[in-house]
């Protein structure tokens, strides 16, 4: 489901997406998934990352570098 969502908004915004599913070795013979999902484009001269990860911990992370000449940015 993720994946279509953020291939879909990377399609619509002229981004690219990157998907990356690898088990980790945790040891004992036990593996861990770790799934990542990144899309990267940019809006109005500013770029944006979106990085979300799952697996045994959900973690997300939204960076957005600024123009120097910003602007107020409506949605």
């Amino acid at each position: 489901m993720y994946r279509e969502v953020f291939d879909t908004i990377a399609k619509n915004e002229n981004g690219k997406f990157n998907f990356k599913d690898k088990d980790i070795s945790i040891g004992g013979g036990v593996r861990s998934p770790n799934v990542t999902y990144k899309l990267a484009f940019k809006y109005k001269e500013n770029k944006f990352t979106i990085i979300n990860r799952t697996g045994t911990a959900y973690v997300g992370t939204i960076t957005c570098e600024l123009s120097k000449t910003i602007q107020p940015i409506y949605f």
